[in-house]
């Protein structure tokens, strides 16, 4: 039986590189902005026409919905000093699934 998963509120990180920027959305950790920066700026995501939903369920007999994502970090900015880095998100579905 499903149990409604634990509300969040949404929430961006954004995480900013000398070769790109995005902006993480925790409703389904959708990319709601990335731009590759090479030769002026290029955005890789435009609202209608290439975006990305997220990481979205889908159960029989019911419509797909997104993971509500906690962001368990902050905006991350990466240089040649701190080349790697993560942004920690962590989510359920109410059926028990845990992402």
């Amino acid at each position: 039986m499903a149990t409604a998963a634990a509300p969040v509120s949404e929430r961006v990180v954004m995480v900013d590189s000398p070769l790109y920027r995005a902006r993480v959305s925790s409703k389904g950790g959708a990319l709601i902005e990335w731009d590759l920066k090479y030769r002026g700026e290029k955005p890789m995501v435009a609202p209608g026409v290439v975006e990305t939903r997220g990481v979205e369920i889908r159960r029989p007999g019911m419509d797909a919905r997104p993971i509500a994502f906690a962001m368990a970090t902050g905006d991350l900015t990466l240089a040649q000093e701190t080349p790697t880095g993560q942004v920690r998100m962590v989510g359920e579905d109410g059926f028990g699934l845990r992402v």
